[in-house]
């Protein structure tokens, strides 16, 4: 099981606890939808030898064909979509289904009511978009649930290799209570503002102002306010070494520093602190300065810079995305479970270690640096959103077993 955390998604933290897997309860029977029916005869035909081997033969066979299946493969391959599917709002939950039914292969729908239909509606937007996105070749979840969790948990995935089906649900608390949740939450100081860009923030900033006239009230534009907001203050704490790094490979930038006297040496990689000692900017700036110095120095850099911060505007979708995007990363990993490569937690290990692969996956976003699998989710969910991503980015993500766009 993979969870995501609304505040779920800390993206300023720097490490992150492994906990143990949930224990699920064996699924519910599904529930037909639909005009579905079973004709079933209490009558007991007698059977004759001769028809009882018959059906003890096809047993048999059949049983041998699913050993078959499951030897090749076959079962642990996702069922193939349409490479274009044509999204279009159900007006009723029957209506919704079909569509997850018909389009995205979805065979089961659990909890829902008619006043669930946006939620259910936004659910299939997301997916589709998705599907469309890989072109019918992403792991879409065969089973959707509305689960009753803590607020603080917006979705979840599961998936346990070729024995059961995937499944992706959906935090009812958190939907019911988005209004109260963006009461708590939507609040930016205008100072704030003033550290970004004012074109990456031009959504936010609408978005905002909408919700404060009490405009917002379809439930995309609500989730992308949180989203947005969630977003911008964790770009807003993002680690100081990272920003002033940042700064020093953008030129303009630099070379302001460079012109105030800031910054001097052969490669103007050289800083003086407050003349306190001299910090060389190619190096680790913890190893030569307390952590309070390093958020100062952050502070003077973006004054005497005039360098922005650019706001990532977020897809109403994007969780979805992170949480398919584990999906799929979970395929590849029970592939190799599988075919006895190296395991997922093998990786997790070996994470700490490579200060190159961190660094890369910091550039994604904090949350990407605290595991393979968190890193591999937010890629893909950035693909699916329609970003465009560095080489280096890519290169981990493909090295790692990610899913690439066809």
């Amino acid at each position: 099981m993979v969870e995501i955390q609304v505040q779920n998604v800390p993206h300023n933290i720097s490490t992150q606890q492994l906990q143990k897997p949930q224990k699920f309860s064996k699924p519910e029977k599904a529930k037909d939808f639909g005009n579905d029916s079973v004709e079933i005869s209490t009558k007991q035909p007698k059977l004759t030898k001769k028809t009882k081997w018959g059906i003890f033969l096809g047993v048999l066979g059949a049983i041998g064909t699913a050993a078959l299946l499951i030897l090749k493969g076959k079962f642990s391959k996702a069922v193939q979509l349409a490479e274009h599917i044509d999204f279009t709002r159900a007006n009723s939950l029957e209506e919704a289904i079909e569509f997850g039914r018909k389009h995205l292969g979805i065979k089961k729908y659990k909890n829902f009511t008619d006043k669930d239909l946006d939620t259910i509606n936004w659910i299939n937007e997301g997916l589709t978009k998705i599907s469309n996105k890989f072109k019918g070749k992403a792991k879409i979840p065969k089973t959707i649930e509305y689960i009753e969790a803590e607020k603080s948990v917006m979705a979840r995935v599961r998936h346990n290799g070729i024995k059961y089906d995937s499944w992706l649900g959906i935090n009812k608390s958190f939907f019911e209570n988005i209004d109260n949740i963006l009461k708590n939450k939507a609040f930016i100081n205008d100072r704030d503002y003033e550290l970004f860009d004012e074109k990456t923030t031009k959504r936010l900033k609408e978005l905002m102002q909408k919700y404060k006239e009490g405009k917002l009230t379809n439930l995309e534009d609500k989730i992308q306010l949180f989203d947005e907001i969630r977003a911008f203050e964790n770009e807003k704490l993002q680690s100081p070494a990272r920003f002033i790094q940042e700064i020093m490979n953008n030129p303009e930038a630099k070379q302001k520093l460079i012109d105030k006297g800031l910054l001097y040496g052969e490669n103007n990689n050289k800083y003086n602190f407050l003349n306190l000692f001299e910090i060389d900017l190619d190096k680790d700036l913890y190893t030569q300065a307390d952590p309070r110095f390093v958020e100062t120095m952050k502070k003077i850099f973006i004054r005497e810079s005039g360098y922005k911060m650019k706001h990532n505007e977020q897809s109403p979708f994007r969780t979805i995305f992170h949480e398919i995007g584990h999906l799929n990363d979970k395929v590849r990993n029970d592939d190799e479970a599988l075919t006895g490569n190296v395991s997922f937690f093998e990786k997790i290990k070996a994470w700490g270690d490579n200060k190159k692969d961190f660094g890369t996956a910091c550039s994604v976003s904090d949350y990407a640096s605290t595991s393979p699998g968190e890193f591999v989710a937010e890629v893909f969910a950035e693909l699916a959103s329609g970003n465009k991503l560095s080489d280096e980015v890519m290169e981990l993500y493909q090295r790692l077993g990610g899913k690439i766009i066809p």
